[in-house]
């Protein structure tokens, strides 16, 4: 109720001790507070009313408690009513305790609202306490402030905050390596993404992630060659579920090529290779990787003969190098023939590889060096031949009967001038020796074989046909004596592709006989003609074994195919 005072012949200083009195007096009595129910913010207590010409008590609301969750929002002041000489300012509300929610912060608690000053009086303003941070949900709503008394009730409480939530957990995560591996080239990605190796080779994923890793050569001598660990094998791309740190290793490597020996001929030996991998023997195969240098060594078994190389650009009987840039298969050619006593290679030099030592040839004029029958051969120019001083005496002086062989290869007008072959002695009675020499043209060639009084050969020399010029032939020169003096007598027999092309028969004048106390020389080559494998030995053979073991062809019983 309101209460309306007449003071208008009172006294100031009167006036001000009967207001306070009326307060002291009249606020219990009319003043009521109402109480909020529990959860929700307190009501603003009802005004007491105001004793006639004195002001009221305040009433004060009680607080709520705030709701979970959401911040309580401070109670208002109470709004103290007109009362004689002026009612009490209402109290301040109490601000919500922040709640704890799950997940996200909770909002801060909203400050009581200050209270009404009282009609009529100097009632001081509540002020509300600010709500604290709830840590996850929302806090609770703020109680409302109770009503105020009539002429000047107390200002309700405000609500208490309400509990929040509990916060929320990070997820657990795990790096995931690759570790590139092998002498190739290549790449590594990811499914999802974070993986590129190359440059980026680890990433972090949340546990139970799973992550396709896919690989490619980058290289086109590259390949890749499989997976190791985390479970991944093979060449597919491989699917790696995370449930620790895991490493994967992903090898690439050089392509590989397989290199094969093969051997030929009658004979035995054995081949090595440089990088290892071939011993031939047991082991005439390996792999190595693309382009590689192997270095081929070939070693003759006791009893044959290394012959030389065929295939994979090899040639010769030096050792070879393949470079290996496909599958490749290298010949190696043994042979069962005696070592010859003078051996002309004829690969780049005049070097004799015989079994006796020395006796070099000595190549005089231009001669040039390109791919021949067996490794290089020698072709001649004009005026150009090669010569080897004393070995005739040296070796065929000592031995009865003796195989001279080599291959040849003439233009179609090889030179008629000069003997492509002379072994003679024409220093001291009794002269001889044996010479051929094309005449009249490439079609024929002539053969003088004898022991003279002369310097010059004086004994016969018929014409006879000659291998066809534009290809590689065989010739072997057979003499198969019974002494070492003169007249000890055989016929001499010559052979083209080992098939017997004529014979010189056997007489006191054709008698080529070398004496081991007589100088001579060997000379050979003249322009037009190119010479590969000049080789002597001290021993006749069978046609059967010239064919496997001099010339390295193969014998089919009556006839010989040349290698």
């Amino acid at each position: 109720m309101k209460m309306t005072p007449t003071h208008s012949s009172i006294p100031r200083h009167v006036l001000v001790f009967l207001s306070l009195a009326g307060a002291l007096s009249l606020g219990g009595a009319c003043g009521s507070v109402d109480k909020a129910p529990d959860g929700s913010g307190g009501r603003l207590g009802t005004a007491g009313g105001a004793g006639s010409g004195t002001g009221g008590t305040a009433g004060g609301g009680t607080a709520g408690t705030g709701g979970n969750a959401a911040a309580g929002t401070g109670g208002g002041g109470g709004n103290a009513a007109a009362g004689t000489g002026g009612g009490t300012a209402g109290g301040s509300g109490t601000a919500g305790g922040a709640g704890t929610g799950v997940g996200g912060s909770g909002a801060a608690g909203t400050g009581g609202g200050a209270g009404t000053v009282g009609s009529g009086g100097g009632g001081a303003a509540g002020s509300g306490t600010a709500g604290s941070a709830g840590r996850g949900g929302s806090g609770g709503s703020a109680g409302s402030g109770g009503s105020a008394g009539s002429g000047g009730a107390t200002a309700g409480a405000g609500g208490t905050a309400g509990v929040g939530g509990t916060g929320g957990t990070a997820p657990v995560m795990y790096t995931l390596t690759v570790v590139p591996a092998g002498n190739g080239t290549g790449t590594v990605t990811s499914s999802p993404a974070g993986i590129n190796c190359g440059s980026t080779c680890a990433a972090s994923y949340a546990a139970n992630t799973m992550v396709t890793l896919t690989a490619a050569a980058t290289s086109a001598n590259s390949t890749f060659t499989g997976w190791s660990g985390g479970g991944c094998s093979g060449t597919a791309a491989c699917t790696v579920t995370l449930t620790a740190a895991t490493s994967v290793a992903a090898t690439f490597s050089l392509k590989t090529f397989v290199l094969t020996v093969t051997k030929g001929g009658d004979g035995t030996g054995t081949v090595t290779s440089n990088p290892a991998g071939i011993t031939c023997g047991s082991t005439c195969a390996a792999s190595f990787n693309i382009n590689a240098s192997v270095m081929l060594t070939a070693a003759a078994a006791s009893g044959s003969r290394f012959t030389g190389w065929s295939g994979g650009g090899c040639s010769g009987t030096e050792g070879c190098t393949v470079s290996v840039s496909a599958a490749t298969t290298v010949t190696a050619n043994f042979t069962t023939a005696p070592v010859p006593l003078l051996l002309y290679t004829l690969d780049g030099n005049g070097t004799n590889t015989g079994s006796v030592a020395g006796y070099p040839l000595t190549l005089n004029g231009t001669v040039t060096f390109a791919a021949g029958k067996v490794g290089q051969a020698a072709s001649f120019a004009t005026s150009a031949y090669g010569m080897v001083t004393g070995s005739a005496r040296a070796v065929l002086g000592a031995y009865a009967q003796y195989t001279i062989a080599f291959w040849i290869n003439t233009s179609a007008t090889p030179n008629t001038q000069n003997p492509f072959f002379d072994f003679n002695n024409r220093s001291t009675a009794p002269y001889g020796g044996i010479q051929l020499a094309y005449y009249q043209n490439n079609a024929q060639i002539s053969m003088c074989v004898a022991t003279t009084s002369t310097s010059f050969l004086g004994g016969s020399c018929g014409s006879h046909p000659a291998p066809a010029a534009g290809a590689w032939h065989h010739v072997i020169l057979r003499y198969a004596g019974t002494g070492t003096g003169a007249g000890q007598g055989a016929n001499v027999d010559v052979y083209y592709d080992d098939v017997l092309a004529f014979t010189v028969a056997n007489t006191t004048a054709n008698d080529p006989v070398f004496s081991t106390g007589i100088s001579d020389a060997l000379y050979i080559g003249t322009a037009g003609v190119t010479l590969d494998d000049v080789r002597v030995y001290n021993a006749v053979f069978t046609p059967a074994n010239q064919c496997t073991q001099i010339i390295g062809g193969t014998w089919s019983g009556s006839s010989c195919t040349l290698p």
